[in-house]
């Protein structure tokens, strides 16, 4: 069985909104899950907060917040 994946938002922080888009592809592995690209989308926000304002790195995504992620 193969499956594919997506989890599309935005992210507020620092007075900025960041869109994002992840897709996993078609895979046989299990592994691949909306929950999965959730992760994946957090710590690509995270990642970009953290170089683009070292100091600030909490954010919203989708109503959810999140603090110092890393």
């Amino acid at each position: 069985m193969t499956g594919c994946s997506w989890y599309t938002g935005f992210a507020d922080a620092a007075g900025q909104r960041i869109y994002f888009c992840v897709y996993l592809g078609k895979s046989t592995n299990s592994n691949v899950s909306g929950a999965k690209a959730r992760e994946i989308a957090v710590k690509i926000v995270s990642d970009y907060l953290q170089k683009s304002s070292p100091d600030s790195i909490a954010f919203s995504m989708n109503g959810l917040r999140y603090r110092n992620f890393l």
